[in-house]
């Protein structure tokens, strides 16, 4: 028996390892069959393309994308000789170029633009397209963080590392290597996205991008992925490879790629990019991706052995593609499309033709079509093989294969072609493809120069479109029957401007879908219905929401239109809600007390959410029983309002209301951080803290109500006063009682009627408010008290549990535990005790809780919480959001919608796809609108002997400052106020007299007259300005005048060239005017004059439109104030999204700063700010026209040389008058070197002359690509004495022949569209307040061009040296007062550098101790609050040694203001070190990691701040304080200490003794771990070795 029994086991071990063996080989099998492979998504850049749609758009259109090679990569007439022998050659003119590789959206995937500077262009594309292909997809790409998912990309180019390398050692990054390196390509896209799956770049040649495909689905069956990114991308910056490729006779001379023609003599050179996102069909038809074709096989091969290495070897092309069928399961017979190799080359072609027609040409019914897009966009090579897949693909969708162009004849070489029945034949037309037996299939050929080949066979999907699910009712989340009031639609962006330009995309998408929508608003109209519901769905599931967000109603496509109309424009509407996401702060839930209850709250819920219906089914489940009706009746039935008045009935009703609104909540995956009930809503806050359990919770509230309704009947009453005064009133009434404080100002007192009554008398005659509330008994007092014997042996049984959250108690107001709210004492009590409401609101904050939703039948708590943390609203801390989950008398969904609508913009999770469920289509959304910026390395430096001064290049920045406190004066003051039309003057006014102070109101009219203290003058009569001074003041001297006329200016939107006018000279005229009166005698010493617009300047990157034409009153306004310094108060600019004047009066104080601007509530001033300027060159299209104005004067002439030498050959100067004999000696110097010159004398002022001359510069054939404006008028004269007449000349060529161009070319592409502007608008120059006015329009202007995203830049110059239009005589005065004139050749460099650049620049060489000594000798500016003697303390460099942001100077200056000048030095390091504006930095809690900060730059802030504090910092300083607030609030500790009450210059150990204390570094905080540990590790090998840090 026993050897039986072992001989037995040894048998059933050797058969379960036969077993197991097989098991393996059956499973490795599975992981090779050839299992379909879905495409789901694609993206693509490709010449004339840069989308899939504009693509195909192309193809079917037979369009050429091939251009000459354009100066921006290479001066093709330097490298151009039709010999193909020619040495260092090449023999074509032609290529196919993207448009825009320089630029990119580095800030959108968090890198610096430091790194984006060395980062090869070819990976931007690839982030961008991959991001856009995975849109497509409805895959948001955040979710795929962490996932397998695969990315395998195709890459060979290596031109911008030869640029990179070509420059002096001096100036190679930390970044050159990881940017350019291949194996970067791919391993960027997965670190960016934080895929986990295989990540590989492939170089084979031409080959790449479709061996990468191949290499994706094997990596797909292998299931080592489940989703793939495939990819191939190719850019050509340099010419070498074109002269390599003309010496080996590859290239078509004529740039024409004629594949399969007679006339093939080689392939043209082209750059594209294209992703394809793959997933296995089972996958995607699960997670209902779009299928949009289906991968079924591929193959790969090499040539091996030819004649040479770059040789085709046919049998090998052959054996690849039957390689790919076999891997298919699929017949050559079956393919009825191949999109060829195609090169268009004499060896080739033939070889491929021959190919193909030994695979595919028996046992054809017909031939075998094909066609190469190379014809079109020419050979992207690394990228080719994904171009044909991608076309295919388009073809397979559209049912139609589009014409090959440059087909004529056929290659006589190829007589595949021949013959009456050919094997193959090229569609030269639009051609129909019919499926074959239901299969529409094609194969993709791809092969390399080193010999490597690539086959791929596509099919069509299943019913040859785009799998869907079909709408599934029972998985419709809320979305079957809650009508139209649940669809919201979700947009968000990284930044406010590009959320905009999305909305734009969508709104044009509603119009383009326009044909099938209902635009009347039928909502029975199924096509408009289904539309905007998928629309909604689509955008709230398939997309990343990021920072900035809106969500729109969407009841209608007409009222969803206007909605997106207004956020492009920037413009409130209701019905939309917008927001930043702040993830600071948690989610307290508020649960609603007796008195809110309603007949029929909820009805809709409860008729159509199953997440709620399903909560009052599991509470009536408890209730039933103890209950008289069934918990359904009592909510619904025909006597609920009568017996939800009793109150056994109403809190059972509120109990269940609440607890499944909960439950509504949870269901679209909001939970609470914290939970807070008032009375009976505490009952439901402990259910769902999970301190009682939903049975128990049900048994107490029912017992509490019967009880309470068996107690005498009281009253409740609301007094509006504090709780102190409300104590005060109740003590002379012991029958009375505190039952609530819900307020600061708002207490509920409890007690019988008639001490009630008594109590109320008190109250009135005391002056305070008060309200009567409609209850039936006196909750939370002393007549409660008969019930607690009886309700304390019901709470006996209850089994308690401690809180699983955070539980704020009614009895104390603060958050409780298990020794209080778990047990039965505790609620007996709660039933007695005071309502503490605003002390739990209060904890609630304590708590960090931000988000206030309230779980009640209507927004009862959500005001009262608000009231409470009122008072709180001035701290550091943001505002909370209350939100109401339902609203009396509103519809059920409309309310939870706005509750998710506000709570998903301001960055809480909301479970959209339980929002909306999974019956929706897909809608092929707008894909994300990138704002690149140029961030590049150019080829070519500047001419030898050139000069760029980075430090005289500067930017006005608009920080947020202090609100002042101080008043004007403490004595009660006179206002003279110049009062709109709008009645923001009657508001002002309104705030002054609320203070005390006396207004005068004076309106402009067409002659005189006064009522009271209001006058009407004529603004145009300078002596009724002085008149109605002397009036107003009479005994009262006038103590200040607020200039508000300029608010009555045309809108932006409305602005047309003789309103401009009137608005701007007349404008400017009449605050001339003011001022000469106050100044002549008018008013007393003292008195100043202010100016108020609205919307006039660009405080901050919200400001998304700008009112230019009251942009004139800020340019004169500065000249004004140098030369009345004692008559000038300043310049405010009010909010144009909320223009409350009412904190204004606190401005007016000299003390709080001469430039100010307020948004949203905060204060903002502008800054100058010194800005590192990239030297560089710019190349011009010889083939464009470029316009000067003031093209005529030696200013104008210098720019047009410049232009000329950068490449323009095609310019128009214009000028007010003939040029003279210098200009015609210049403009023949340009002529002879082969430029063609047009001058034209014009008056920029005169709109019909400029708009006919705009019309025929316009005209057909005519490119014009760039505007320079340099056109202007100077006259000097003291502000005083300025008239209309001379304002008028001064002023209106600069701005109406500005906007003039502006509105002529809005429409039009330009490359550049310059003002030459003046430091004079910057910061005022005395004598030039035209100018100023008008410069100041100019830089406006700019910037409202770039916020239209359209080119727009104004430099503010300082004078040039012999030119421009400051006379010698003021360029000698400047000079005195440390403004140093500029030399052409320098002020050239600079301009070039800047001509691409965005917004306002300001250059200037500044002497700047002498300067300020003498500019804020009479009045500081709040512009220069940055600067003093030494300028290198503004300049973007390494930091200095310690100086005066020394921990010592900091100490001196004492808390406040050293806090302020640290918070300043550390925003400054860190922009500097990241290579960014200090207002591009990112949110003070966002991670420095997360924004692109990497362990170099985190050891040079560590440097920097060290020197700069004077200090030895360790090295893991930004790892363990990784953001600006974590590291700002460390270094103010460390420095000052810690708490209010820390002596910062105290006795004892200097808090930073340990920072400098030599030693072991700590270990980096948790809050660090964004950077693997190798990084740290790296870090302290390199200490170890003296590389960095050490003292």
């Amino acid at each position: 028996m026993t050897n039986d029994r072992r001989r037995d086991r040894e048998l059933m071990r050797e058969a379960l390892e036969t077993i197991e063996q097989l098991e393996a080989r059956l499973r490795e099998r599975r992981h090779l069959r050839p299992e379909p492979l879905a495409i789901v998504g694609m993206g693509c850049r490709f010449p004339g393309a840069d989308s899939p749609e504009a693509f195909w758009t192309m193809l079917r259109d037979g369009k050429d994308a091939i251009t000459e090679v354009p100066p921006t990569r290479w001066d093709v007439d330097r490298w151009y000789d039709p010999d193909p022998d020619a040495a260092g050659k090449m023999s074509t003119r032609f290529g196919g170029f993207l448009d825009g590789v320089e630029t990119f959206d580095a800030a959108f995937f968090g890198i610096t633009p430091r790194e984006a500077m060395s980062l090869d262009p070819q990976q931007r594309l690839l982030l961008e397209t991959a991001w856009e292909a995975l849109e497509a997809a409805g895959i948001p790409p955040d979710s795929l963080r962490n996932t397998a998912a695969g990315v395998f990309v195709g890459i060979g180019g290596v031109d911008y590392f030869c640029r990179l390398a070509a420059r002096p050692p001096d100036a190679i990054d930390a970044y050159m290597a990881s940017g350019n390196a291949h194996s970067a390509a791919s391993g960027r896209l997965s670190f960016q996205l934080g895929l986990r799956g295989p990540s590989l770049s492939v170089d084979t040649a031409c080959s790449s991008s479709l061996v990468a495909v191949h290499l994706a689905c094997q990596s797909l069956r292998r299931r080592e992925c489940d989703l793939a990114l495939a990819a191939g991308v190719n850019v050509m910056l340099s010419p070498e490879v074109h002269v390599n490729h003309s010496r080996a006779r590859m290239l078509a001379p004529d740039g024409r790629c004629k594949a399969f023609d007679a006339a093939a003599d080689g392939f043209v050179r082209s750059e594209g990019c294209g992703v394809v996102a793959l997933k296995r069909v089972t996958d995607a038809l699960r997670d209902r991706n779009p299928v949009l074709a289906v991968i079924r096989g591929s193959a790969v091969n090499q040539d091996g052995r030819t004649t040479a290495l770059t040789v085709p070897n046919g049998p090998a092309q052959s054996e690849v593609i039957r390689a790919a069928l076999r891997d298919a399961q699929f017949e050559a017979a079956g393919v009825s499309y191949v999109e060829t190799h195609g090169t268009g080359t004499e060896l080739g072609d033939p070889i491929e033709a021959s190919a193909l027609a030994e695979v595919f040409g028996a046992d054809r019914d017909s031939p075998l079509l094909v066609g190469s897009v190379k014809t079109n966009v020419g050979h992207t090579e690394a990228a080719a093989g994904v171009a044909g897949l991608i076309k295919v693909v388009l073809a397979i969708r559209a049912g139609e294969i589009p014409p090959q162009i440059h087909y004529q004849t056929p290659n006589p070489l190829i007589p595949q072609l021949a013959g009456d029945t050919p094997v193959l034949r090229i569609p030269t037309a639009v051609t129909a493809w019919a499926s074959d037996g239901g299969r529409r299939v094609a194969g993709v050929s791809s092969f390399g120069f080193s010999g490597t080949n690539a086959h791929v066979v596509v099919e069509a999907p299943p019913a040859d479109g785009i799998a869907e699910s079909p709408r599934r009712p029972a998985d419709a989340g809320c979305a079957l029957a809650a009508g139209t009031d649940h669809r919201l639609l979700l947009l968000s962006a990284r930044t406010p401007r590009a959320l905009g330009v999305l909305a734009g995309r969508y709104r044009a998408l509603l119009v383009t879908l326009g044909p099938g929508l209902d635009w009347g608003g039928d909502e029975d109209s199924g096509a408009s219905r289904a539309a905007v519901a998928d629309l909604c769905a689509s955008a709230a599931i398939d997309r990343t929401h990021h920072s900035q967000r809106v969500a729109l109603r969407a009841e209608t496509p007409a009222a969803l239109i206007d909605r997106l109309d207004a956020v492009e424009r920037g413009t409130g509407a209701s019905g939309v809600w917008g927001g930043q996401v702040d993830d600071e702060g948690g989610t307290a839930f508020l649960f609603t007390g007796q008195g809110a209850q309603f007949s029929g709250m909820a009805r809709t819920l409860h008729e159509t959410h199953e997440p709620f219906r399903d909560a009052v089914a599991a509470c009536a489940t408890h209730f039933d029983p103890r209950l008289p009706c069934r918990l359904t009746e009592l909510l619904y039935g025909d006597q609920a309002a009568t017996r939800l008045a009793r109150t056994e009935y109403a809190q059972p009703a509120l109990f269940t209301l609440e607890y499944a609104m909960s439950r509504v909540w949870a269901a679209l995956g909001v939970e609470p951080d914290a939970v807070l009930g008032h009375s009976v809503g505490e009952y439901v806050a402990a259910c769902i803290a999970g301190v009682i359990g939903l049975e128990d919770a049900c048994r107490l509230v029912a017992e509490r109500g019967r009880l309470m309704q068996r107690q005498a009947p009281g009253e409740m009453a609301a007094v509006m006063c504090g709780s102190d005064r409300a104590a005060a009133l109740v003590a002379g009434h012991p029958d009375v009682a505190v039952a609530a404080i819900n307020g600061p100002a708002h207490v509920v007192i409890s007690g019988p009627a008639d001490p009630i009554a008594a109590c109320l008398g008190d109250a009135e005659r005391a002056g305070i408010a008060v309200r009567r509330l409609e209850v039936s008994h006196a909750f939370h007092s002393a007549m409660m008290e008969p019930m607690l014997d009886e309700f304390a042996q019901v709470t006996a049984t209850v089994s308690y549990r401690e809180p699983a959250l955070p539980l704020v108690s009614n009895v104390s107001g603060a958050v409780v535990g298990r020794d209080d709210v778990a047990q039965p004492g505790y609620w007996v009590d709660q039933v007695r005790q005071t309502v503490r409401f605003a002390d739990g609101v209060q904890a609630l904050w304590d708590q960090g809780c931000r988000w206030f939703l309230e779980m009640g039948p209507s927004a009862t708590l959500t005001s009262l919480a608000r009231a409470c943390l009122a008072p709180a609203a001035g701290r550091a801390d943001a505002p909370g959001i209350f939100v109401p989950s339902l609203r009396r008398g509103r519809s059920d969904w409309a309310v939870l919608s706005e509750a998710a609508a506000r709570l998903h913009v301001s960055g809480r999770h909301v479970d959209w796809r339980a929002w909306y469920g999974e019956a929706h289509r897909r809608v092929l959304l707008p894909t994300y609108p990138f704002e690149r910026k140029r961030f590049w390395i150019d080829a070519t430096t500047a001419p030898h002997g050139t000069r760029v001064d980075h430090e005289d290049h500067y930017e006005v920045r608009w920080d947020e400052v202090d609100l002042p406190t101080a008043a004007l004066a403490p004595d009660r003051c006179l206002w003279v106020v110049l009062a709109d039309e709008g009645g923001t003057a009657d508001a002002v006014a309104r705030s002054l007299r609320a203070r005390g102070d006396e207004v005068a109101m004076v309106l402009a009219a067409d002659g005189w007259a006064r009522e009271g203290k209001r006058w009407r003058i004529d603004p145009d009569r300078a002596d009724h300005y002085r008149r109605v001074l002397r009036e107003a003041g009479g005994a009262t001297p006038v103590d200040g005048v607020l200039y508000l006329w300029g608010l009555d200016s045309p809108t932006t939107e409305e602005l047309g060239p003789e309103g401009l006018k009137r608005a701007t000279v007349n404008g400017c005229a009449r605050l001339v005017r003011m001022l000469a009166a106050m100044t002549d005698g008018g008013v007393e010493p003292g008195a100043r004059l202010w100016v108020v617009t609205c919307g006039a300047v660009p405080a901050v990157a919200e400001d998304r439109t700008l009112q230019v034409a009251q942009a004139p009153l800020w340019g004169l306004g500065k000249v004004a104030s140098l030369e009345h310094p004692t008559s000038w108060g300043g310049l405010v600019d009010l909010d144009p999204w909320s223009p409350d004047p009412a904190g204004l009066p606190a401005l007016f104080d000299v003390s709080a700063g001469d430039q100010m601007a307020i948004r949203g509530g905060r204060l903002y001033a502008p800054r100058l700010a010194r800005v590192p300027l990239s030297t560089g060159t710019v190349s011009l299209q010889p083939q464009a026209t470029y316009l000067i104005t003031g093209g005529l004067g030696a200013l104008g002439l210098e720019v047009a040389g410049r232009l000329v030498a950068r490449g323009a050959r095609q310019l128009v100067l214009v000028g007010r008058r003939p040029p003279d004999d210098a200009a015609c000696e210049r403009i023949a110097q340009l002529a002879a070197a082969g430029v063609t010159v047009r001058t034209e004398q014009l008056n920029l002022a005169d709109p019909p002359a400029v708009r006919a001359f705009m019309a025929g510069l316009l005209s057909p054939g005519v490119p014009l690509r760039g505007i320079v404006h340099a056109a202007g008028v100077t006259t000097s004269a003291p502000v005083c004495e300025l008239d209309a007449a001379g304002l008028r000349v001064a002023m209106e060529a600069k701005i109406v022949g500005a906007w003039l161009l502006h509105e002529a070319t809005r429409e039009r592409e330009l490359d550049f569209f310059v003002l030459f502007s003046s430091i004079a608008s910057v910061w005022g120059s005395k004598g030039q307040g035209p100018y100023a006015a008008a410069n100041e329009f100019l830089d406006r202007l700019a910037q409202l061009r770039t916020r239209l995203g359209l080119p727009g830049l104004s430099i503010g110059w300082g004078p040039w040296a012999d030119r421009g239009m400051a006379t010698a005589g003021a360029r000698e005065w400047l000079e005195r007062v440390g403004v140093r004139a500029l030399a052409p050749d320098t002020a050239l460099n600079m301009f070039e550098s800047l001509l691409e650049s965005p917004g306002h620049a300001v250059v200037a060489d500044i002497d700047w101790p002498r300067f300020l000594g003498i500019f804020q000798s009479r009045r500081r500016s709040v512009l220069f609050r940055d600067l003093d003697a030494d300028p290198a303390v503004t300049a973007v460099a390494p930091a200095a040694p310690a100086t005066g942001d020394s921990v010592e100077a900091l100490r001196a200056r004492g808390p406040v203001e050293g806090h302020r000048a640290l918070a300043r030095l550390v925003r400054e390091r860190i922009a500097a070190v990241m290579g960014v504006p200090p207002d591009e930095l990112p949110a003070p809690n966002q991670g420095f990691f997360s924004s692109g900060l990497d362990s170099l730059m985190a050891l040079e802030l560590r440097a920097q701040l060290s020197a700069a504090l004077g200090v030895d910092l360790g090295s893991t300083l930004a790892f363990d304080h990784p953001s600006l607030a974590d590291l700002t609030e460390f270094l103010t500790g460390e420095i000052f200490g810690r708490g209010a009450d820390a002596d910062p210059v105290g006795p004892g150990t200097d808090p930073l003794e340990q920072v400098r204390r030599p030693g072991p570094e700590p270990e980096p905080a948790a809050a660090g771990t964004e950077l693997d540990a190798e990084v740290d590790a790296a870090i302290r090998r390199l200490e170890g070795l003296g590389k960095v840090g050490g003292d």
